[in-house]
């Protein structure tokens, strides 16, 4: 055994993590595998580091063997993690123990061959490095989702649901065996059903949402729309009534009605939703209007001429009705004779049966 490798047993059996590592490392490195040690209150933390999943069935033995027979200082635990390089988390864990030590142990002998036939420096490392990852992975414990899964069970798609509460019920158990990886798995599941759940569930609520939403609102637009029309209808009405006595009235005593109440038929001049009026123009017309009092109601003006025929000389009547083409509380422009048309004003036209 050389000065140099005398040395680092030496540091290795006072429970330098380095030095340990180093030894091991010897062997390993060759192996395609890279040690990493440190000591903290008793356990050491040894992570064997490897482009591959390192081969735990041949790797915790050889470490559990080596390191038992140096017998550490200082050293009452180990934890072994194998670790993919480049990965965070270790893929397997393995621990084992021995009594505090109170006198002088000797070097394995498979430790021993490894200082006799290798000359491997001792491998850097960063110890804070290692010891950030591995406070990760002990503390950080994932999220279990279960009550997300138990809202999408209730609320969203039952399957998935049931499929997600499976996978949250896992994960502290598994954290509580120290199986890391399979909580963080379990985790990634639960999140990643429950995300599923909802987005299948979220268009059936949607249109449930507008259904009932179409439920309450429909039925108040087509009453109002209904309501305005009989309101409307009202002055449809009685608009023509006006106009169709007027020209009885005429034919009876040849002149028109200065007002509705001279009608053979007389409508009141105030309703709720209109006021009517009669306007009379040289006894050759009169004007007559239906005004709406509440916005949201179309007003109506209505129009009889007397009309004298060239070749009888008898004189007839003719008529027509407007109605304004929007709500409106002002009502229509007198409709005017043009030659023997009478035409509406802007703003308006004839007035059909239609409503």
């Amino acid at each position: 055994m050389n000065a140099q490798s005398s040395t680092l047993t030496h540091q290795a059996k006072q429970g330098n993590a380095e030095a340990i590592a180093a030894l091991m490392n010897r062997h390993l490195e060759p192996k395609g595998i890279i040690a990493k040690a440190v000591l903290q209150n008793g356990l050491l933390l040894v992570t064997l580091e490897g482009s591959e999943t390192p081969n735990q069935s041949q790797l915790f033995p050889f470490v559990k063997q080596g390191i038992s027979g140096l017998r550490p200082q200082f050293v009452h635990r180990v934890k072994l993690m194998g670790q993919v390089k480049g990965e965070a988390l270790p893929v397997w864990t393995e621990e084992f123990g021995f009594p505090t030590q109170t006198a002088s142990l000797v070097v394995n002998a498979d430790i021993q061959q490894l200082v006799d036939n290798d000359r491997s420096s001792i491998t850097n490392f960063s110890q804070t490095s290692t010891v950030s990852i591995l406070s990760e992975i002990d503390s950080a414990k994932p999220k279990n989702y279960l009550i997300p899964s138990i809202l999408v069970t209730l609320f969203a798609f039952l399957p998935v649901g049931i499929a997600a509460l499976i996978f949250a019920s896992q994960v502290d158990s598994k954290y509580g065996r120290k199986d890391y990886i399979g909580a963080q798995v379990a985790s990634k599941t639960a999140k990643a059903l429950c995300i599923v759940a909802g987005a299948i569930a979220a268009p059936v609520y949607t249109l449930v949402t507008i259904s009932i939403g179409a439920a309450i609102i429909l039925p108040s637009i087509l009453y109002a729309g209904q309501a305005t029309k009989g309101k409307q209808s009202e002055a449809r009405q009685y608009i023509g009534t006006l106009a169709r006595t007027q020209q009885a009235h005429y034919l009876t005593v040849e002149r028109f009605a200065q007002t509705l109440t001279e009608l053979s038929s007389p409508i009141p001049t105030e309703t709720t939703n209109y006021s009517y009026s009669v306007s009379v123009i040289d006894n050759t017309a009169v004007h007559l209007t239906a005004t709406a009092k509440t916005s949201g109601l179309k007003s109506y003006a209505a129009a009889v001429y007397a009309v004298k025929d060239n070749i009888s000389g008898e004189t007839n009547t003719i008529t027509k009705t407007c109605e304004s083409d929007r709500p409106s509380q002002s009502a229509p422009a007198m409709p005017q004779l043009v030659g023997s048309t009478i035409l509406c004003a802007p703003n308006s036209s004839e007035m059909t049966l239609k409503q």
